[in-house]
This record gives structure tokens, C-alpha cells and sequence, in this order.
């Protein structure tokens, strides 16, 4: 359990979390590029101004998390909650590659990536265990 952990400025590029709880955690200005948070609870973390291009949540927990001005391009978001998911705008969320079956996103962004971008609620195949 790393609750309440304290990341500012660290290197976790290609980092694989599994069932990893890291809630309350900050990643401020971290590099997660390439990093993978599986079935994670990252409830109430804030990942502010963190490198998060190619990183992967499938099925985390990411209940009041907070991503402002974080670089999500390419980031897959699979089966994960993101009730009341804070700092995220349309303009970051066009440029993930996945947002499959997440949950709870807030209706004003569900409504906008239906119209503008429903291709990022396609399933997303390369990850294994993402679209079944």
C-alpha cells in the first residue's frame, strides 16, 4: 500500500502497477510514460502536471482524481471509474486512445466524446482482458 505516497518530479516511465492502492497519492510533475495501473485504486490521487502519453488504467479506481494540465495523449482509459474525475477537458480526452467502458465520466464529457469522438468508446484490442 502506498496510500498518501509522495511523488513530485520522479522518473516511473514503463512502471506496471497491479491491484497496487495508492489512494490519496500525489504524482505532481512525475513521468509515468509507458506505465500501466492494473485493477489500482488511485481514488482522490492527483496526477497535476504528470507525463501520462501511452500510460494504460484498466478497471482502476480514479474516483475524484485529479489530472490538470496533465498530458494524457494516447493514454487508454479501459473499464475504469472516473466518478467525479477532476481537471480533465475535452481537448485532453480527444487525444486518448481508449475511453472503453469507463464509468461515471462526467455527462457533459460523455456527451461531447459521443458526437465528437465515439471512436474512443470502440473496443481497444491491444490490451488483453480490455474488451472482453
Amino acid at each position: 500500500s502506498l496510500e498518501n505516497a509522495r511523488f513530485y518530479k520522479t522518473h516511473l516511465q514503463n512502471a506496471l502497477f497491479y491491484k497496487a492502492y495508492f489512494q490519496n497519492a500525489y504524482f505532481v510533475e512525475t513521468h509515468l510514460e509507458n506505465a500501466g495501473f492494473y485493477k489500482t485504486k488511485l481514488e482522490n490521487a492527483s496526477f497535476t502536471q504528470t507525463h501520462l502519453q501511452n500510460t494504460k488504467f484498466v478497471e482502476a479506481d480514479l474516483a475524484n482524481t485529479k489530472f490538470y494540465d496533465a498530458n494524457v495523449n494516447g493514454t487508454v482509459f479501459c473499464r475504469s471509474d472516473m466518478k467525479d474525475v477532476i481537471g480533465l477537458t475535452i481537448e485532453q480526452l480527444s487525444k486518448v486512445k481508449s475511453l472503453y467502458k469507463v464509468r461515471n465520466l462526467k455527462p457533459e464529457l460523455m456527451k461531447q466524446i459521443t458526437e465528437k469522438y465515439p471512436h474512443l468508446l470502440e473496443p481497444y484490442k491491444e490490451i488483453k482482458g480490455c474488451c472482453e
